[in-house]
């Protein structure tokens, strides 16, 4: 063998193939010639996970958002479940809301049914949670007349405004009625039809301080004249 094919065959065998380590970084920085990823800093790499000099570089373009590789912390069972966790803090955030109010609450379908009512306005109409549930609104309505009134006056004024606020009169299950201020929302705004959230405040002494005090006027004007 000559010494020619010594050389060539000894400088053959000594060629390893690239390491991992140096593959990653020939395609990190294949990419980032190719403007598919933005470098992430490879020194909180270090800081993070112990990963310094080929190692950090590698892992910075493979975390980097917008790389084709996938991000090796991802998780979907923990993104799942923590979506799922935040859905639930929401949830009793919205419940305590909702059954801490001073005022009445309540959600309704597109068909005018009771979905839900929190403690205050099941004691404002006199029913239970159960009672409610299901009802048409049109019985907590003095009329079919003025139940279509308000239907007209508040689904305008979302229409225009996102939120519809009237006055009325609302009876109770023993018969009596009572004034109050209805503010209705729908819970999708695109979408009337997905159904709508109302609150309801009893305005009975105010309404009736503005009688009272209507009533002294008028007196007035007659012992005027």
């Amino acid at each position: 063998t000559s010494v020619a094919e010594r050389s060539s065959s000894a400088t053959f065998c000594s060629t390893k193939p690239p390491s991992l380590a140096v593959r990653a970084t020939a395609a990190a920085t294949a990419r980032r010639t190719s403007g598919t990823c933005t470098d992430t800093s490879a020194t909180q790499l270090t800081m993070r996970f112990g990963c310094t000099g080929i190692g950090a570089a590698a892992m910075a373009c493979a975390l980097t958002p917008g790389s084709p590789v996938r991000n090796p912390l991802s998780n979907p069972a923990l993104e799942r479940a923590r979506a799922e966790e935040a859905l639930r803090e929401s949830e009793a955030r919205f419940r305590a809301i909702f059954d801490a109010s001073a005022i009445g609450i309540g959600f309704a379908d597109r068909y005018g049914r009771l979905l839900m009512s929190n403690r205050v306005l099941q004691e404002m109409l006199g029913y239970s949670a159960a009672e409610l549930d299901g009802m048409c609104a049109l019985r907590i309505y003095e009329s079919d007349q003025e139940y279509e009134r308000v239907g007209h006056v508040k689904y305008g004024a979302m229409r225009a405004a996102g939120v519809g606020t009237v006055e009325t009169r609302f009876c109770r299950r023993d018969g009596t009625s009572f004034d109050v201020l209805l503010s209705s929302a729908p819970v999708d705004a695109g979408d009337l039809s997905a159904g709508l959230v109302f609150t309801v405040l009893d305005i009975t002494d105010l309404k009736q301080a503005e009688r009272e005090q209507e009533q002294l006027r008028r007196e007035r004007a007659l012992v005027m004249d």
